[in-house]
Parts: structure tokens; sequence; C-alpha cells
């Protein structure tokens, strides 16, 4: 029996083993991806827009060692696009600039204008816009974060996926709804629970048997769809998954898409691609870092904690001067006192002095 028992034993432990090895596989594979991709941009230090930025920071990299950026804070930002003031913002926010002062304007309070008493958004086209103006309002820990959400939350098309609008319809799109798991993640998994769900098992349904989502392989896809479940929970993707995204990845780190004609038919070739590479970038740093938009959030708190000591400083300075103006005010009156009781003590020494002369004199 003891025999039996220990053969049992082993059969077990090496089944165990050859699991945790290719466990081990699998995340050794997505680190090599991130990792070449990390060098991708480390090389590559002319960024060209907010995406950029937000992808770069994605990957644990700091966009103010070194990097070409464009001037974001010269924009019009009045005229911005929903989507582009809301990278915008994020982006400002991860490279250490406070979007409520940028050159006088309060770019957070602009961004909040545009939410609508019931926490629709002014203007909006469509799911993805909402998602990328909490995903802002979210970075900045804005007070409208939770009825956004909360807006978001009830607003998925009947079959779960969140939408874009086309010819008046509303369309579910897979990649949106990636994104929109992530924005609800972050504003609240318990709180949002059965509308993150339902936009799970849409995802479910748009994912064939070779693990690929939407209507052809292709990274841009892909990467949105994964970034949503790194962000929820990394367990809820799959090793075919992974290859699918990893499939499109080039020597240098950089990912390809394919190229379409003037008709938008696919040519079936396939070649570098500046946007999939930022949006591959953004996935694999969210399986490695978790969201980006949390990493805003940390800076943001970092920078209203350095403003403060400065506010603590300039209110200290003017107690200082106050006291020492009530001092100066009141340092007159003290001499005035002792000079008081001096003239006082004088003259009854000078009186005694004339009423004793007198006497002798009498």
């Amino acid at each position: 029996m003891k025999k039996i028992f220990t053969y049992l034993l082993v059969c077990l432990l090496l089944v165990m083993s050859s699991t945790s090895q290719a466990l081990a596989l699998e995340t050794t594979q997505l680190d090599d991806a991130y990792n070449k991709i990390v060098e991708y941009y480390q090389t590559h230090k002319a960024l060209e827009s907010p995406d950029d930025i937000i992808a770069v920071e994605a990957l644990g990299l700091e966009v103010e060692k070194g990097y070409e950026i464009p001037d974001l804070e010269s924009q019009d930002f009045e005229s911005l696009t929903l989507g582009d003031l809301s990278k915008t913002v994020i982006a400002l926010t991860l490279i250490g600039k406070d979007p409520a002062n940028i050159k006088n304007k309060n770019l957070i309070e602009l961004l909040e204008s545009y939410v609508l008493e019931n926490g629709s958004i002014k203007d909006s086209y469509g799911s993805t816009t909402d998602i990328w103006v909490l995903l802002a309002l979210e970075s900045v820990s804005s007070d409208k974060v939770k009825i956004v959400a909360d807006h978001l939350s009830n607003d998925l098309n009947d079959d779960g996926g969140f939408w874009y609008v086309y010819g008046g319809d509303k369309f579910s799109s897979v990649d949106t709804t990636g994104w929109g798991v992530e924005a609800l993640s972050i504003a609240g998994k318990d709180t949002y629970q059965s509308s993150i769900q339902k936009a799970i098992d849409y995802i479910a349904t748009q994912k064939a048997e070779n693990g690929v989502y939407g209507f052809s392989a292709n990274a841009d896809t892909q990467s949105c769809v994964l970034e949503g479940l790194f962000a929820y929970d990394t367990n809820l993707v799959s090793q075919e998954e992974i290859d699918v995204l990893l499939s499109f990845q080039l020597a240098d780190g950089s990912f390809q898409s394919e190229v379409y004609d003037e008709n938008w038919n696919p040519t079936g070739e396939f070649t570098f691609n500046a946007y999939t590479t930022m949006e591959a970038a953004r996935c694999l740093g969210t399986y490695k870092n978790g969201s980006v938009v949390l990493k805003a959030q940390k800076a943001y708190a970092d920078l209203k904690i350095s403003q403060q000591p400065v506010q603590n400083d300039k209110k200290e300075e003017e107690e200082k001067q106050e006291e020492k103006e009530m001092k100066e005010v009141k340092a007159p009156q003290t001499f005035d006192n002792s000079q008081a009781i001096v003239y006082s003590f004088l003259l009854l020494v000078s009186g005694s002095l004339v009423v004793k002369g007198r006497k002798s004199f009498e």
C-alpha cells in the first residue's frame, strides 16, 4: 500500500511540475515580448502624440527622461475633440504637469464641463468618447468619476458590448468593450461587477476558436481586448490569445499590421505600424505594471502633495509676518508703560523731597 501511495505521489508531483513549467514558459514569453517593446521605445524617443506618451509611460518608462514630446501645453483646448482632450489630460498628468493649471487654464474643469447631470457626455459620439473621458477623470481622481461610471455601466448594448454610432445605429465593438472593462474596473470592480461581467461575456462571443478577436487576426483589436482583461483579471487571458497578439511582433520589438488599399481592402501585406505598436505597448504594459491610469492617479496625487509644502510655507511665512507686526505694535506700548511707571516714581520721590524740604525749612 505504501508503495502505491508513493507511486501516486510521484506521478502527482511530475504533473504539477510539468504544469508549472508550462505556466513559466507562458510568463517568460510575455515578459520577453514586454522587454522587447521596452527596448524599442528606449531607442525611439521622438513621441508625436498623447497616445505615444501614454504608451511609453504604460511600459514603466519615464517620458521626462530624454524623450522628445509634442507641445501639449500650447494647444487650443476648447477646440480639441473630447478624445484628444482626455488623452492630453492623462499624458500631462503622467509627465508631472498639473492639468488644473496649464498656462492659466484648468483642463480638469474644462473636461468636467462636458459631463451632464445624468453622467452622459455632451457631444459624445458613443462609448469610445465616454470611456476616454472617464479614464481621464479617473487619472485626476475627479469628483465626476462616479456619475460618469454609473452612466457608462448602464449604457451597454443588449448584447453586453460598448458601442459606436454608424448610420444612426449603435454597433457593439469588441475593441471599445475592452477599454470599457478597464475603465469600469478602475472605477470599482465590486460596484460595477454586473456590467463588467456582461461586457466580458460579450467579448467571449467575439472570440474564434484559435483565440482571434474580431473579424480577422490583428494586433490592434487583440491589444484592446487583452488590455481590458489584464486590467480586470489576468487569469481570464488564455495562451492562444497571447499567441495571436505576439505573432505580430517584429524582431525590434515593434508591431506590424496589414496594409489596406485605397478602398480599404486587405492586401495581404504586413508592415510596421506606429499606432499598432502603441496599442500593443499599452496592452503589454498593463500586463506587467497594471493600468497606466493607476500610474496617472499616483502621479497626480504626488503632484498635489508636492504642491502642499509650498502652500504651507507661504502660510507659515504670513503667520510669522503677522506675529512680527504685532510685536512691533506692542513694543512701544510696553516702553510707554515703563516710562510712565518711572515718571510716576520720580514724581513721587520729588514730591517727598519737596515736602521734606519745606518741613526742614519751617
